[in-house]
């Protein structure tokens, strides 16, 4: 799948990395709820992260990226657009 560079000064404690669709709830229930985790590597000035390479699982649009640490602490969001 396509990828791209997440970039922080910790990529030697980032362990995961994962996407989260924006929430589109009603009546209590969120049809469009998806969290995808993503392929981590390190690379100069960050982590590469890959996205799967089954298009169904990543539908084209915007997404919330969060890397997670080796800690368990979740980066704060970057939003990005999967075209």
């Amino acid at each position: 799948g396509a990828s791209g560079v997440f970039r922080t000064g910790d990529a030697d404690t980032v362990r995961s990395a994962r996407l989260i669709r924006p929430s589109a709830s009603t009546h209590v229930t969120d049809i469009d709820q998806t969290s995808v985790a993503l392929t981590v590597k390190r690379a100069p000035g960050g982590v590469r992260v890959t996205l799967p390479t089954n298009r169904n699982l990543v539908q084209p649009g915007w997404y919330m990226l969060f890397v997670t640490d080796n800690q368990g602490i979740p980066s704060k969001a970057q939003w990005i657009k999967v075209p």
